[in-house]
């Protein structure tokens, strides 16, 4: 079931440890892990001394950005022939399931005391709490095998199993962001193998809500396996849905900790322990969108689901991307001294890496803060350079935020809890959003908080900056973060440095406080073209542009006399026109010495005509006959119109004569192209005087698309 990545061919060699290396009560205290570092580093130390040292280049990589996790990697020099194969080898360390006492790993246990924590004797010093995935680490470790011999069990009886688990591995490997730009990212905690596993469930014994039973057939195929396995993912929320093989689990135990759990085979660990709420809700949103496209059966999905480049590009994943640069001090509890803080300290210990602790901890505040504008807020963590640079990780840090809106993002008012039916919600929500926090009373006559982010005049691209004013707000008020001033306004930076919560941290005077920026910002920033005067700004909005689509609208069906059809609509297409883009469409700057823009992207309009039984069966005689159409249209309207610009073209010509007219264009012949349509994607160009937009006209003809249907199937 190995798959080939992005990067590299991935070979997973299991090493297991002697069990005379450990004794029974190891697993306190992170000696395990003590003694499993110390293996690794002897493997590499032996792999140094030995042949492979000249092909490969050997070094340490942590497993799921776990650093109790180290594992070897072998990857081969750039001067060797298995260079070409791409091939990177891990050697991961294991123990016998006998080595150590499972039952006493329970996710409800605490075996890292408190004590040690603070590296005192005082046994009573603080409440012990619970180590889940600490716990999970060490009997994972344990049952590598155990998972692998049931994994192959499960494709004995599914002889199709393999296949479909490589298709889920792939899949889940193209929407895996692995670096923005020249930024790379740390490993996601979610992975293929927990993918299989959840597969493994729906074929062998699947139990959940009191439903017993395998939800996919072994008779199915992989590509049925696939479908499944999608759909089940689109539809169920690993966040509060627990799910367990067979019924020996005791699901009191796994249900008291927070997160997703999927109790494996063995009752002894759960195999998304670690995994981020945000992974899961990141990986059902792309589950949702397969199965629409699996579902659509006229589409070829096959592209779309295994080969988009689009999926792991964070412009085209996400609606909003900021950059979080931040100082990791604030963030993390001291070590030492009388200032430590036992508790924050053994929860930070308790993630395994302290950037995944302060990511979890900003993705948890978003998260809350945005639930009803968002559907997902995603923070990845930039990746140390290399094993060796992980300490400098604790100074300083990038996050990547990625934010997927709802259909409320953009109200003007964020309604918050009422105080005297819920006062504990309603303090929380005071402590979120501080002075921003206003009390009112509404058309129903119920009195609740709310955060009031415009008046109802407020335009529409405006509208669309609210999520990225309410983030910034909130990443100013609770870490201290300065943003760009189109980010944090000036009022709303007032409102976040008063009063901050006492569990607020960075201090906002500092000069070393973290930074955020808005890919957004600079995209609206760079479409608000700057050589219009502050009376042309106004015109830069959807609203301008859809007034200018509907006055070129009723100037079109004005020529319907000197037309062969009655025109029946105009249909936008662009985005722009649609409230689909995420920058308004830009004017061209129409005043002397003002205008700088060497080319405009057109709006692009389609024109349906009314329906006639005269359109040729031919295509190519269709397409002259379109071309026509769209030779009278723009002679009419430049006669109507003098003072308007009107060129039709051809994606194959450069503009026509000088009148604008397309001429002749039947008659130029391309080499190796006599019977070539030129026709085709013929298109008129209006330059709107009032607007400052250009409009693309091209013909909708409802004919065109049976016979395009019918050359198809003759293919």
């Amino acid at each position: 079931m190995a798959v080939r990545t992005q990067r590299s061919f991935n070979v997973d060699v299991l090493a297991q440890m002697p069990a005379q290396m450990f004794q029974e009560r190891d697993y306190m205290n992170y000696r395990y892990f003590y003694k499993r570092a110390f293996f690794v580093a002897m493997v590499r130390v032996q792999l140094h001394a030995s042949a492979l040292n000249e092909l490969f280049d050997i070094e340490f990589e942590l497993l799921r950005s776990d650093t109790r996790l180290p594992v070897v990697v072998l990857r081969p020099k750039s001067n060797t022939r298995l260079s070409k194969l791409g091939c990177v080898v891990r050697i991961q360390p294991s123990i016998a399931p006998d080595t150590l006492p499972l039952r006493r790993l329970m996710p409800d246990r605490n075996h890292v005391r408190a004590a040690y924590v603070a590296g005192t004797t005082d046994a009573d010093l603080v409440a012990e709490q619970a180590t889940p995935q600490y716990n999970a680490a060490v009997v994972s470790d344990a049952l590598q095998l155990t998972h692998m011999k049931y994994l192959f069990e499960t494709n004995e009886q599914c002889t199709e199993f393999g296949r479909a688990a490589a298709l889920l591995r792939v899949w889940l490997g193209q929407r895996t962001v692995q670096h923005i730009g020249q930024q790379q990212l740390m490993a996601p905690r979610i992975s293929g193998f927990a993918l299989t596993m959840v597969l493994a469930w729906l074929v062998r014994s699947a139990n959940s809500g009191g439903v017993t039973g395998a939800r996919l057939s072994s008779s199915m195929d992989a590509h049925q396996l696939f479908k499944g396995a999608i759909e089940f993912l689109a539809a169920h929320d690993f966040n509060h849905g627990a799910l367990q093989f067979g019924t020996d689990a005791d699901m009191t135990v796994f249900g008291a900790q927070s997160g997703a759990v999927l109790v494996d085979p063995s009752a002894s660990v759960n195999v998304l322990a670690g995994v981020q709420p945000w992974e899961l809700d990141a990986l059902r949103l792309h589950a949702q969108q397969t199965a629409l496209d699996l579902n659509h059966h006229s589409a070829n999905h096959f592209s779309r689901v295994f080969l988009s480049a689009a999926l792991t590009d964070v412009t085209a994943k996400y609606d909003h991307v900021f950059r979080l640069d931040i100082d990791m001090a604030p963030f993390l509890a001291a070590r030492f001294g009388s200032e430590m803080n036992v508790t924050a300290r053994a929860a930070e210990l308790e993630h395994g890496h302290p950037v995944v602790a302060v990511q979890h901890r900003i993705a948890q505040l978003l998260s809350t803060a945005l639930a009803r504008q968002t559907r997902l807020v995603a923070v990845h963590a930039g990746a140390d350079a290399s094993f060796d640079d992980r300490i400098k990780a604790t100074r300083r840090h990038v996050f990547v935020v990625g934010v997927v809106t709802s259909a409320d993002a953009q109200r003007l008012v964020d309604l918050g809890p009422s105080p005297d039916a819920q006062p504990q919600d309603a303090a929380q929500f005071r402590t979120l959003w501080g002075d921003r926090a206003e009390l009112r009373r509404f058309r129903d006559g119920s009195i609740r908080l709310a955060t009031v982010w415009g008046a109802n005049a407020m335009p529409l691209e405006q509208r669309a900056q609210i999520v990225p004013r309410m983030l910034a707000f909130l990443l100013r008020r609770h870490f201290g973060v300065l943003a760009q001033p189109e980010l944090l306004h000036a009022d709303d930076q007032t409102a976040a440095d008063c009063a901050r919560p006492s569990e607020a941290i960075g201090d906002v005077t500092a000069e070393s406080a973290g930074r955020l920026f808005s890919l957004s910002s600079r995209i609206v920033e760079f479409a608000s073209t700057r050589d219009l005067s502050e009376s042309d700004a106004d015109r830069v909005t959807f609203e301008a542009a859809i007034a200018g689509f509907d006055q070129l609208q009723r100037e079109v069906k004005a020529l319907e006399e000197k037309l062969p059809l009655r025109v029946l609509a105009l249909h936008a297409v662009a985005p722009g026109l649609r409230y689909a883009s995420l920058a308004p469409p830009k004017p061209l700057a129409l005043a002397q010495g003002r205008g700088d823009d060497a080319y405009v992207e057109p709006l692009h309009v389609l024109v349906e005509f009314t329906t006639s039984n005269k359109w040729p069966d031919d295509m190519a005689a269709l397409h002259k006959v379109k071309s026509a159409f769209l030779l009278r249209l723009a002679e009419c309207y430049a006669a109507a119109h003098p003072s308007t610009h009107v060129d039709v073209s051809s994606r194959f010509f450069g503009y026509g004569a000088q009148d604008g007219l397309l001429t002749g264009a039947s008659s130029v012949q391309l080499a190796g192209a006599d019977d070539f349509d030129y026709e085709r994607d013929s298109f008129v160009d209006i330059r709107h005087i009032s607007s400052g937009l250009t409009f693309r006209l091209s013909v909708l003809c409802e004919p065109e698309g049976a016979l395009l249907a019918h050359k198809a199937q003759e293919m």
